[in-house]
């Protein structure tokens, strides 16, 4: 199903009684606005693009991939999205997971994660005044093995990799951030900081 139009839940919920990965939309786009509604065992929607998403609650991922967009005041178990965050704003959101794998050409305030912030890459975003707090299970977020021959996967605690004239600032980081130095799957993941690489970036006023 594509979605064009309003959307409005009115603080009613949804609830999908089955383990698989469904989502209520397969598309949202045209300007669309989605809000007040809260999912049980469902993804709202596969893809989020030129729309605005508020007040939407999930025990799954809001999206996979989110593009032109405005979201606020979503709350999720698992991940934001999985997949990549372009050209979108994103403000007073929180996650079980991560906001997203890449954010590109973005804004990202005052979000709360359990994992990670942005777990791969932020390029040509502005990141401010987030949190995140490691919880006892962040360890099977590491799922995939590392390309380098030594079997380490470095992580930062904001994201693995800051770039390209991003800016990072009043960011917080706590929790058990021990759980991410262990092995796993026959290779390491650990924490190498608050980002395990920065290029062409800043960081300012941030604490881990």
């Amino acid at each position: 199903i594509i979605f064009q139009g309003t959307y409005d839940g009115a603080g009613h919920t949804i609830t999908y009684r089955s383990d698989k990965n469904q989502a209520l939309f397969v598309h949202i786009n045209a300007q669309s606005t989605v809000h007040s509604l809260t999912l049980q065992h469902l993804v709202l929607a596969w893809n989020i693009e030129n729309s605005q998403i508020h007040h939407c609650e999930t025990n799954r991922s809001l999206a996979d991939k989110i593009a032109n967009s405005q979201l606020h005041h979503c709350q999720t178990d698992r991940s934001l999205a999985g997949g990549k965050v372009e050209n979108s704003k994103i403000w007073a959101c929180q996650t079980g997971g991560y906001i997203a794998a890449h954010l590109i050409h973005s804004t990202l305030q005052s979000c709360q994660s359990q994992t990670f912030l942005v777990r791969d890459s932020i390029n040509e975003s502005q990141i401010s005044d987030c949190v995140v707090c490691f919880d006892e299970d962040v360890q099977h977020y590491f799922c995939n093995k590392p390309s380098n021959t030594d079997r380490i996967n470095h992580m930062g605690a904001i994201t693995r990799l800051l770039d390209k004239n991003s800016t990072l600032e009043r960011c917080l980081v706590y929790g058990n951030i021990q759980s991410v130095n262990q092995e796993k799957n026959d290779y390491y993941a650990y924490l190498s900081g608050m980002v395990a690489a920065c290029r062409n970036s800043t960081i300012r006023q941030s604490v881990l």
